[in-house]
């Protein structure tokens, strides 16, 4: 399945994901106000919010987590995922995260699901704190990436906010990082966005698209097992 990653900025963005929905099945999203559980009519089920958007002509599975308590809240994720995409399972997998002196719970949320050869996969959509290229960040994100897939089958698509390379150099046992070598984010230049799964999945990256709005650009990966 085609799965794309891209941290929107803001929701005056969402407008773009018709341009994103024809070249992916799977759209991992970062950044999202809570002003989306309204606008798109979704409902509480325990941790998250869940239902249906359409884009274009066809009816989109959503499901967000808001990571803060005011509705404005800039740092909620959602996966959306097409009909032709068969949903086993979703939840929100919880932490806690540091920045400074600042903690905060996050999660991300994710999804089990067949593609259309019947194959299953364990999706989640990440967006790191912002603490760059550093031992100590990277041991975080580490760590968290090592115990979050504990099974087989299973990726994580995001904004990791440290560049692929960096991670890359010291990447816990049995994950894999797939990037494309365009910039993701647009003010730095810098490749932030990008996959760590499980060995077992295979990633192909399959381009950076340019749209505007947000300061990061999407990632379309194409994700087999």
């Amino acid at each position: 399945m085609k799965v794309a990653t891209w941290n929107i900025q803001s929701n005056s963005n969402l407008s773009n994901l018709g341009t994103i929905a024809q070249k992916a099945d799977v759209i991992c999203l970062q950044e999202i106000h809570g002003q989306i559980i309204e606008s798109w009519g979704l409902q509480k089920s325990g941790k998250y919010y869940i239902g249906k958007h359409k884009i274009g002509r066809d009816d989109w599975d959503v499901l967000y987590w808001n990571n803060t308590m005011t509705i404005n809240g800039t740092m909620g994720l959602a996966i959306i995922s097409a009909p032709t995409i068969t949903i086993e399972d979703r939840g929100v997998y919880t932490f806690n995260a540091s920045q400074g002196s600042h903690s905060e719970t996050r999660g991300l949320p994710w999804l089990k699901c067949k593609d259309k050869d019947n194959k299953s996969m364990e999706l989640y959509s990440f967006h790191s704190s912002s603490n760059g290229n550093n031992n100590d960040h990277r041991n975080k994100v580490n760590l968290l990436m090592t115990t979050m897939m504990d099974k087989t089958n299973q990726a994580t698509f995001g904004d990791f906010n440290m560049t692929a390379d960096y991670y890359a150099a010291n990447l816990g046992a049995e994950l894999t990082l797939f990037a494309g070598n365009v910039p993701t984010r647009i003010i730095s230049k810098k490749i932030l966005d990008y996959c760590v799964c499980k060995s077992d999945i295979n990633i192909v990256y399959i381009e950076t698209m340019t749209l505007g709005g947000s300061d990061h650009q999407p990632v379309v990966f194409n994700a087999t097992r």
